[in-house]
């Protein structure tokens, strides 16, 4: 029998910031994915657990992923589309011009449907959520 060694997870979060219906930012970075997201998925491939991935949250935090994250400071949540390619999972969310109005967005997660966080991601600098600027991602999971 042969043995075959694998890479550990990794993510990717890709964003385009969309003010008055312009594209006015666009970056991909990579994220953590934090403790309670590997065991998280154990218990998926183990089928121990039906929790999985359905939102996307932004958040006002500024420490450091760490791998001991549990969530996000003032989180707000929408709603993320699941979609199997090849080893990966991707997750596409739309944060619309009516919601997280108010908030200086400076982290993001990726959470399970019981609102468990799987990944984080704090970028640099803020997005100055607004009435006029959508929020456009796909947050990758390659396995």
């Amino acid at each position: 029998m042969q043995i075959i060694e694998t890479k550990e997870m990794s993510g990717e979060l890709s964003i385009n910031v969309i003010r008055a219906g312009k594209v006015a930012e666009s970056w991909t970075e990579h994220n953590l994915i934090v403790d309670l997201g590997k065991y998280r998925m154990a218990e998926l491939l183990a089928g121990t657990s039906t929790q999985h991935i359905g939102f996307v949250g932004v958040g006002e935090g500024t420490e450091d992923p760490s791998v001991f994250d549990t969530g996000l400071t003032n989180a707000q949540y929408v709603n993320a589309t699941p979609q199997a390619v090849g080893n990966k999972a991707q997750f596409s969310f739309t944060i619309g011009t009516d919601q997280a109005n108010g908030l200086k967005i400076s982290e993001f997660g990726l959470f399970g449907i019981d609102k468990q966080i799987f990944s984080r991601r704090l970028r640099k600098g803020v997005i100055e959520k607004d009435d006029e600027t959508e929020i456009e991602g796909v947050w990758t999971i390659k396995l």
